[in-house]
């Protein structure tokens, strides 16, 4: 009776895709995509209007507070997604590139659910960088061609 009580509770915590620390790890894995996701589209967001330069973002701004956010912009640092330079932050190239796919897969799925809002059960993740693997690529040129007209198609995107 231990030794199946014993098996259970070892194969509850430790199955691969459904004990309680894989999912634990999963759940961490995501949040901090989220985050890194959030900081990236904030970056992007607050220097779209000067594109093609990229200035810098200066440190302490309010979407950047907390441990999460520190750790995050440590983490986009070190895949060199962001250069942190003494008075604040900036995209590098390839995280110009990035953080336009985050901020176009943003914008593609808060149009579709403005527009579709009866779909949002068809649709369990909604991650901003899976918008072309999750729509019809038809309906996602119809929301590309909307957000171009809107010019809130993200420029770096368009290229």
């Amino acid at each position: 009776m231990l030794v199946g009580a014993a098996a259970f509770l070892f194969s509850a915590l430790f199955a691969a895709r459904r004990g309680a620390i894989s999912r634990l790890l999963a759940q961490r894995r995501f949040q901090r995509r989220l985050e890194e996701q959030r900081l990236l589209r904030n970056l992007f967001e607050a220097i779209e209007s000067n594109l093609p330069e990229r200035p810098i973002m200066p440190h302490g701004d309010p979407s950047e507070r907390g441990p999460r956010s520190a750790a995050a912009l440590h983490r986009l640092a070190s895949a060199g997604w962001i250069s942190i330079e003494q008075s604040g932050y900036r995209l590098t190239e390839a995280g110009l590139e990035r953080a336009a796919r985050v901020v176009r897969g943003y914008r593609l799925w808060r149009l579709f659910l403005h527009e579709y809002a009866d779909q949002i059960g068809s649709f369990g993740e909604l991650d901003v960088e899976a918008v072309d693997e999750r729509l019809p690529a038809d309906l996602v040129l119809s929301l590309e061609s909307r957000l171009a007209a809107e010019g809130q198609l993200p420029q770096a995107a368009e290229a």
